[in-house]
């Protein structure tokens, strides 16, 4: 029984290891610039390649930095309030708002899920004209 156990524990893991990875090369090769972003701080824990070059930045100097940093100043107010309002309501929510860097406006859609013990945002930047 207890091969049995350690034999079904290590096939469990083989397959976490294998979503994990396709997981991770799904949102690196992703067109649609995509962050992952903690609810309880909003510090951008994940962003992938498309959302560094929306925002013409490097990966050192956006990851833990607050999201609503890398918008226009008129604009992170609503930035903030959006996700206030995600996290409080747990329904999906978008607003346009400009980036800061780039000077472009985009869509920002939030939605929340749960990891483990945390809630999480995933945070879709969007350039086209209509909204998510």
């Amino acid at each position: 029984r207890l091969v049995n156990a350690q034999q079904s524990m290590e096939r469990d893991y083989i397959r976490l290891r294998h979503a994990e990875t396709r997981y991770r090369l799904l949102f690196q090769v992703s067109s649609e610039a995509v962050m992952i972003v903690d609810a309880s701080n909003n510090a951008i824990l994940e962003i992938n390649t498309a959302a560094l070059a929306l925002l013409e930045e490097s990966a050192p100097r956006v990851l833990k930095s607050n999201l609503s940093s890398h918008f226009d100043s008129a604009d992170a107010e609503p930035v903030q309030t959006l996700l206030s309002n995600v996290r409080a309501t747990g329904r999906d929510g978008n607003i346009r708002a400009r980036l800061a860097k780039v000077d472009q406006e985009c869509f920002v859609a939030v939605s929340q899920f749960r990891q483990e013990n945390a809630t999480l945002f995933l945070v879709r930047l969007l350039s086209q004209e209509a909204p998510p």
